[in-house]
C-alpha cells in the first residue's frame, strides 16, 4: 500500500474509473433478483410452482453454469414452446428488486467526491446496466458514465477504447487515472499497457476472487476492500 501511495502521488493522480459488476455491489445479488423474475413468468404461464423453477436456476448457477442457463431450465421442465430469448429480455429488462451498495462504496465516494474526476466503466446491455444504476441510485457519484454496449460489443472490455474515451472528456492522461475492478480475466491487461494505474478488488465471496492468472493479466495491486484504498486517499 505504501507504494501504491508513492505511485499515486508520483503520477499525480487526477482521475479514479470503476468498474460496476462486483466491485461496487454483489453481482450475484442481480444474477438472482433476474431469475425470480423469470421464475415467475414462468410459473404463471405453466402453471408451475416458482419456488422450484426459482431453485433450480440458483443450484445450477451456484455449479458454475453460466450462459445456458435458461436453456438447461427449460429442458430440465421439458417445456419447448417458450423461447430463451423471451426469458433473456425478461431477465436484462427487469429492474433489480434487492441489489445494494457494498458496505465500503458510499465511504470511498465520499472521500473521493469534488477531489478526483470519477468515472464508471461498464460491460453488458445498455438497459440492464442502466437499471442497475438507477437503482442503486450512484449516477450521482459519477462525472461520467459509460456503457460499453452503446459503443458496441467489440468494445467491452479487455477493450481500451472505452478508456480513451472517458480520460479525453476528463483531459486527463492515462498515467493521471486509477482504474478499480474484479476481473483480471478482463479487466486490466490492455488499460496496464496504456499506462493506468490498476487496482483489482478481491472481495471474499466475488464471482472471480478465486482467479489466479499471470502477471500480464493481473493488476498492479490487489485490495480486499475499498477501505484499503480509502487510507491511501486520506494520505494523499
Amino acid at each position: 500500500m505504501i507504494l501504491l501511495l508513492k505511485l499515486m502521488k508520483k503520477n499525480n493522480i487526477k482521475a479514479i474509473i470503476f468498474d460496476l459488476d462486483d466491485t461496487l455491489y454483489p453481482e450475484e445479488q442481480f444474477v438472482e433478483s433476474g431469475f425470480r423474475i423469470v421464475s415467475k413468468y414462468i410459473s404463471q404461464k405453466y402453471k408451475l410452482n416458482d419456488g422450484e423453477v426459482l431453485n433450480i436456476l440458483k443450484k445450477d448457477f451456484k455449479k458454475g453454469l453460466r450462459k445456458k442457463n435458461f436453456d438447461v431450465l427449460l429442458k430440465k421442465l421439458n417445456l419447448k414452446k417458450i423461447n430463451v430469448q423471451k426469458l433473456i429480455k425478461i431477465y436484462r429488462n427487469h429492474y433489480p428488486s434487492s441489489i445494494f451498495l457494498y458496505p465500503d462504496v458510499k465511504k470511498i465516494f465520499k472521500k473521493i467526491k469534488n477531489k478526483f474526476k470519477i468515472g464508471l466503466i461498464t460491460d453488458g446491455e445498455k438497459i440492464t446496466q442502466k437499471n442497475k444504476i438507477f437503482v442503486l441510485g450512484i449516477e450521482k457519484y459519477f462525472d461520467e458514465i459509460l456503457i460499453t454496449s452503446i459503443l458496441g460489443k467489440k468494445y467491452f472490455k479487455p477493450s481500451k477504447k472505452a478508456f480513451e474515451l472517458l480520460l479525453k472528456k476528463f483531459k486527463v492522461l492515462p498515467k493521471e487515472s486509477v482504474y478499480i475492478g474484479d476481473n483480471s480475466l478482463k479487466d486490466f491487461i490492455n488499460i496496464k499497457k496504456l499506462g493506468i494505474l490498476t487496482i483489482r478488488i478481491k472481495r471474499k465471496n466475488g464471482q472471480y476472487s478465486h482467479i489466479k492468472i499471470d502477471k500480464e493479466h493481473e493488476a498492479d495491486f490487489i485490495i480486499p476492500n475499498l477501505l484499503d484504498f480509502e487510507k491511501i486517499i486520506k494520505n494523499k
